[in-house]
This record gives structure tokens, C-alpha cells and sequence, in this order.
């Protein structure tokens, strides 16, 4: 909605910049961003509301003082 394209055309935009990305990273960094030893948190957010994301972020931020 917000820069009118086709949801179609979207998707396929962002396949495309996952693909660069995750090239990019290996090339490189010789790294593969699907590493969760690489992240300090990941949240799925299509399991939980946007404040239980918000909370459990800060909650980290709070315990890496």
C-alpha cells in the first residue's frame, strides 16, 4: 500500500534484497545470516503481539547492562 505496487511485485522485491544481502554476507564475511549464533535475540513476530515484542527487546537490553 504505501508505495503502490502489487503485493506480487513487493514479495518479489524483497526476495531479491534477501538474496543480495545473504550473497553479499557470504562473499564477504563468509557468514550466513540463517546463523542464529550470529544474533542476540530473533522473535517471530507473527507469533505474538508487537508490546510482547517490544517487551521481551527491552527485557535484553535490560539483562546486557
Amino acid at each position: 500500500e504505501r508505495h503502490k505496487i502489487p503485493l506480487p511485485a513487493a514479495m518479489a522485491q524483497v526476495i531479491a534484497s534477501d538474496r543480495h544481502r545473504n550473497q553479499y554476507l557470504k562473499k564477504f564475511y563468509n557468514t550466513n545470516w540463517n546463523d542464529p549464533s550470529l544474533y542476540d535475540i530473533i522473535l517471530n513476530t507473527t507469533k505474538m503481539t508487537l508490546e510482547d515484542a517490544a517487551f521481551l527487546i527491552n527485557n535484553q537490553i535490560s539483562r546486557n547492562k
